[in-house]
């Protein structure tokens, strides 16, 4: 009986030594990597780290349980500025620990700091909170997904987008891409499903974005965390009969609309400043908005687009004027609303033109730009 108590004591004193010899080990080992630590403490099971830091990663608290073979990291902040470090410095062969962490902040370059990130940190990486998600993908390479609401004077959506440090690719995607501009319509313009993918280095953009089945090349110069920078949208041949889809006009489906539109949009924050420039297009359509017949005898009811309730007219009512009656009163309404009207094919170009310019200008009083023919449509 003496005997057995004599190897229990020895057994039981064996133990602290042992785990003093593993802490020494792992201090080694966490050394070796360049890692430093402002106090360190120790029980039987675990190991305590505090203020461990290295290069651009700081962590507030370190814990190392001996026994769980389990690392808690908490109060974690790294700054990523090369992504492209030696990812295989840490194995499972001499480091067989799982390690998880809390309180993380990481500073992705190019974007805003990302905080209260948790997760696993190894051995697979997979931190995220209820916007942002980071691990790595399939090619081994850091990769941060998010989610982020966007809006301005002219733009609103919100944002699925992934974003790859390393080549500093990003794809972004939206359902709820939304402008809203009175040169455009008085209501906000829902576009179809819109996706951008490109580069962004240092400040400077380079995409390509899908609306739709329109495509449209974005380059620029940004600064995302100040919410600042100037970009051009160039588009080219770009289908007029989508752009007109966007609008979710009724009469579209009466129509079949030819013809492309480019120029280039420029865009600047801080102040908002915007510029619009477009070609001369060649559009032509085919098809009928509205059955003429009703004006040969009787009366036809229509409503205008700014009109409060429907209104009826036709050669049936007592007001109605026959056009063979009007006299001068053809060329003085020609002279005073569309001089052109005889020339231009339908639009006039050049006068929609100068208003986008001095609307862009701060000339916020709209002035008339539209043809007869234009307004007949609208009417109609």
């Amino acid at each position: 009986m003496r005997k057995r108590w004599f190897v229990l004591l020895v057994l039981l004193s064996s133990i602290p030594a042992g785990r003093i010899g593993i802490g020494m080990y792992i201090d080694a080992q966490i050394q070796q990597r360049g890692w430093k630590w402002q106090n360190r403490t120790a029980d039987l099971t675990n190991i305590f780290y505090e203020g461990l830091s290295k290069d651009e990663i700081e962590i507030g608290r370190a814990s190392l349980s001996l026994m769980d073979r389990a690392v808690h990291l908490s109060a974690v902040n790294i700054e990523i500025t090369n992504e492209e470090t030696n990812q295989n410095e840490t194995s499972s062969k001499d480091m067989p620990f799982t390690i998880t962490a809390e309180q993380i902040t990481v500073h992705p370059p190019l974007l805003e700091p990302i905080a209260n990130l948790s997760g696993s940190i190894y051995p697979e990486l997979s931190i995220q909170n209820e916007q942002f998600a980071i691990y790595r993908n399939g090619k081994n390479q850091l990769q941060v997904d998010g989610e982020t609401t966007f809006k301005n004077d002219l733009l609103s959506a919100h944002i699925s987008f992934q974003f790859v440090p390393a080549d500093k690719s990003f794809t972004a995607t939206s359902d709820t891409l939304k402008i809203q501009h009175p040169l455009l319509s008085s209501k906000p313009i829902r576009l179809p499903s819109t996706t951008i993918e490109g580069t962004f280095v240092p400040a400077d953009l380079q995409a390509e974005v899908m609306i739709g089945k329109a495509k449209l090349k974005i380059t620029g110069q940004v600064d995302i965390q100040q919410r600042a920078g100037t970009t051009e949208i160039e588009f080219s041949h770009l289908p007029f009969d989508e752009v007109v889809s966007w609008f979710r006009l009724p009469e579209r489906d009466k129509l079949s609309i030819t013809g492309n539109i480019t120029g280039s949009l420029k865009l600047s924050a801080r102040p908002f400043v915007w510029s619009l420039n477009l070609e001369q297009p060649k559009l032509s359509t085919k098809g009928s908005l509205f059955n003429p017949d009703a004006l040969k005898n009787g009366s036809f009811v229509y409503k205008p687009l700014n009109a409060e309730s429907p209104r009826t007219t036709g050669p049936s009512k007592s007001n109605w004027t026959p056009f063979v009656a009007f006299g001068w009163m053809k060329q003085a309404t020609i002279a005073a609303e569309d001089a052109t009207f005889w020339s231009h094919p339908g639009y006039n170009f050049e006068a929609l033109q100068e208003i986008i310019h001095n609307y862009s200008k701060g000339e916020n009083q709209l002035r008339g730009g539209s043809t007869i023919t234009q307004q007949l449509a609208k009417n109609l």
